[in-house]
């Protein structure tokens, strides 16, 4: 498993890079991988989304901006990552995991912890990363997605903690992908 997570943040955080190279704009690209960028500015306390629009979150009620998304398949399950792109570390980044090779349909999945490569059907995981070497993963909450037209797919989230290496982190946010 610790492979697994190693490889896919190696790949997510290579994808982000080059993700955050590149103009703020929005791509289409295969239905496999797809990317957009989003921001927003000030800072909020509140635990439901107030914006669906674009990528973008509360972390400990502080807002986070300027997020590149980018999403991929891997050994059986579909990531989704969004990473700061102001950073120059391009950290913190939430990673969504959901079983399967493709976006996932419409709907509601609450968040599991993923024991192994990809979580059950109907379920996803939910990762906060703050550095290459601490992450702090969530156990509970729900993830709502409307999905579309890619890069309109959005994942919507509230007050989801997050605890591990990285510490105890509560989120809130969007994200479009």
């Amino acid at each position: 498993m610790k492979k697994i997570f190693t490889i896919t943040t190696i790949l997510g955080l290579g994808i982000l890079i080059s993700f955050a190279c590149k103009k703020s704009s929005t791509t289409t690209t295969p239905a496999s991988t797809s990317s957009t960028t989003g921001s927003t500015t000030g800072s909020t306390t509140s635990s439901t989304p107030t914006n669906t629009t674009t990528t973008n979150f509360t972390i400990d009620g502080t807002n986070s901006t300027s997020y590149s998304t980018s999403s991929q398949t891997f050994s059986g399950s579909f990531f989704v990552f969004s990473a700061n792109s102001v950073s120059s570390t391009g950290y913190p980044i939430i990673q969504l995991q959901f079983p399967g090779n493709t976006f996932p349909a419409s709907g509601t999945y609450p968040i599991v912890t993923v024991t192994g490569s990809a979580p059950p059907a109907g379920k996803c995981g939910f990762t906060y990363e703050g550095s290459a070497a601490l992450t702090s993963a969530a156990s509970s909450g729900v993830i709502t997605i409307t999905a579309a037209t890619t890069p309109s797919n959005t994942a919507v989230f509230s007050a989801i903690i997050c605890s591990g290496s990285a510490g105890t982190h509560t989120v809130t946010g969007a994200v479009k992908y």
